[in-house]
């Protein structure tokens, strides 16, 4: 792998000819591998030939705003490939969808969607149609604090609640700032800050 990474040539099994190619590797993990190299547990050569580029996609309970997308194309997709009527999400399964923990982020909201895209037998997609994890989710404002103090804690709260608004306001910014009882400046501050 590592041949290949840098001389760009590979060589059919079987073969002793070198053949060209261009390519660009994409390398996912849910692992921090520069860690793992201090630890000696990845190669130190290998990670700086993957390592080029590196994209950090927080997990999809930390994206709120992705869920209501995500679920809505699911949701589209599953009912045009089972070749039934498009489905909408009520306002009620569209709360439940944004509490879900989603461990098993993108796949288990895909697994959630479908599911009930396939039991909801009218038009719209309840919240007892949605088959999601029923144990408690933990306090994200005391796992903050846990993890970065007090400041990250008031930050993530902060930008939580932003998405949230945002979300239920179906992305109308000035909406959500009415809902939240903020001037237009405080909301554009915030949003810029938190980059939403």
């Amino acid at each position: 792998l590592l041949r290949v990474l840098e001389e760009r040539v590979v060589e059919r099994l079987g073969s002793n000819r070198p053949r060209r190619i261009d390519i660009r590797l994409i390398v996912a993990t849910n692992e921090d591998l520069a860690v793992k190299v201090r630890r000696g547990e990845f190669r130190e050569d290998l990670f700086f030939r993957v390592n080029v580029f590196p994209i950090r996609l927080p997990p999809l309970r930390e994206r709120l705003e992705d869920i209501a997308l995500l679920a809505d194309h699911f949701l589209r997709r599953t009912c045009q490939e089972h070749g039934i009527p498009i489905k909408r999400f009520t306002p009620e399964a569209r709360e439940a969808l944004l509490s879900g923990e989603w461990r098993g982020n993108v796949r288990e909201l895909l697994n959630v969607v479908e599911t009930a895209a396939l039991m909801a037998d009218g038009g719209a997609v309840g919240p007892d149609h949605l088959p999601m994890r029923t144990e408690p989710r933990g306090d994200p404002v005391l796992s903050s604090a846990e993890k970065g103090g007090f400041k990250q804690a008031v930050s993530d709260f902060e930008r939580r609640l932003l998405l949230e608004a945002i979300t239920r306001a179906g992305g109308n910014k000035a909406k959500a700032a009415r809902e939240l009882g903020l001037d237009p400046g405080q909301m554009k501050y915030l949003v810029k800050k938190y980059d939403l």
